[in-house]
C-alpha cells in the first residue's frame, strides 16, 4: 500500500509539473508584438498585434493589444491577467449588454484535456418592429494537446467551442454548435497560429487562418524584424511603374503627396518598417513620401512612370 501511494504521489507531482502556465503561453509586456499573414475569404493580408498599453484596475492588469492593418481601422483587444487565468473583454452591445462581458481565455494552469466554461449569454434581443428573440450562447474552452506549427514545436492547441441557440416564437428556432476560435500557443512566444470562425446566424458565416511570421518587443529586434536607429525613409524601386516598397520606422504613418502638396494617399509600415504603395489609377509623375515624428520629418521623392 505504501509503495502504491508513493507511486501515485510521484505521478501526481509529475502531472503538476507538466501543466502549462497561461502567462507563459501568452506572454504580455508593453511593446511586445506579433506579425501575421492572414488568409480570409476576402483575400490574403498582413497585420501586426502590439501590446500598446497597460493599466491597473483594482489589482488586475489590463493589457490593450492593437491589431494594425495596411488598410482599414485598427482593432483593439483587452486582456486581463487574473490569478485564475487570462480573460478578454467581449463587446456584446448588439445583444443588449451595456458593458463588455468577460471571457475566460484559459485558466492559469493548463493541462492537456482540461475544459472550462469560457462565458455564457442568456438574453432577449430586440430585432426591431416589436420582434424579440431569445438568445442563449454557451461557450467552453478546451486544451486539445500539443502540435507542431512550422518551426515551432510543442504548441498548445486551445479551442473555444460555442453552442448558439436563438428562438423567435412562433416563427423561428435554431441551434448551432461550432468551433469559434482556435489558437496554437508556443511557450514564451505566444500565438503562432490562429483560427477564427465568424458565425452569422442570419447570413453567411466566414472563417480565417493566420500564421505568425515574426515576433519581438519594441526595445529590440524580432526574429525577422529590424528597428532603424534614426528616422529615415527610402523607396525601391525608384523610379517604378507598378508599386514600390517604402522603408522607414516600424508602425509609422507614411503620407503620400503630389507636387502641389495635396495628400493623395496614406499607408502604414509594418513591424519590420516596410510598406507597399501602389498608385493605382493616379497619373504618372513625381510624388513624395513623408514620415513625421514630434521632433523630425523626412521626405523621399518618388518617381512614378506608367
Amino acid at each position: 500500500m505504501l509503495k502504491r501511494a508513493a507511486v501515485l504521489l510521484v505521478l501526481l507531482i509529475a502531472g503538476l509539473a507538466l501543466a502549462d502556465s497561461a502567462s507563459d503561453l501568452y506572454p504580455l509586456e508593453l511593446g511586445r508584438w506579433w506579425a501575421y499573414n492572414d488568409s480570409t475569404p476576402d483575400g490574403y493580408f498582413e497585420f501586426t498585434s502590439t501590446v500598446k498599453s497597460m493599466e491597473i484596475r483594482g489589482d488586475i492588469p489590463y493589457y490593450y493589444i492593437v491589431d494594425t492593418y495596411e488598410e482599414g481601422e485598427p482593432d483593439t483587444t483587452v486582456i486581463m491577467v487574473k490569478e485564475d487565468g487570462l480573460y478578454s473583454e467581449l463587446d456584446m452591445g448588439d445583444m443588449g449588454y451595456e458593458y463588455p462581458i468577460e471571457m475566460l481565455m484559459m485558466p492559469e494552469e493548463v493541462n492537456v484535456g482540461d475544459e472550462w466554461v469560457s462565458f455564457v449569454v442568456d438574453t432577449v434581443m430586440d430585432l426591431g418592429g416589436g420582434m424579440m428573440a431569445d438568445v442563449y450562447v454557451y461557450t467552453t474552452g478546451h486544451a486539445i494537446g500539443y502540435e507542431d506549427v512550422g518551426d515551432y514545436s510543442d504548441c498548445m492547441r486551445v479551442q473555444i467551442h460555442s453552442t448558439f441557440m436563438v428562438s423567435l416564437p412562433p416563427f423561428y428556432e435554431d441551434s448551432s454548435d461550432f468551433v469559434a476560435n482556435e489558437q496554437w500557443l508556443k511557450e514564451g512566444v505566444g500565438p503562432v497560429k490562429m483560427y477564427e470562425y465568424n458565425f452569422d446566424p442570419m447570413g453567411e458565416s466566414t472563417s480565417s487562418v493566420a500564421y505568425m511570421t515574426s515576433y519581438g518587443t519594441g526595445e529590440g529586434i524580432g526574429e525577422k524584424g529590424r528597428v532603424p536607429e534614426e528616422l529615415s525613409v527610402s523607396a525601391y524601386p525608384n523610379p517604378f511603374n507598378g508599386e514600390c516598397r517604402i522603408e522607414t520606422l516600424p508602425l509609422s504613418e507614411i503620407t503620400i503627396t503630389d507636387l502641389r502638396g495635396s495628400v493623395v494617399d496614406c499607408v502604414h509600415s509594418d513591424i519590420t518598417g516596410g510598406a507597399h504603395w501602389n498608385p493605382g489609377g493616379k497619373p504618372s509623375g513625381i510624388y513624395f513620401a513623408s514620415v513625421r515624428t514630434s521632433k523630425q520629418a523626412v521626405t523621399e521623392k518618388l518617381i512614378y512612370m506608367k
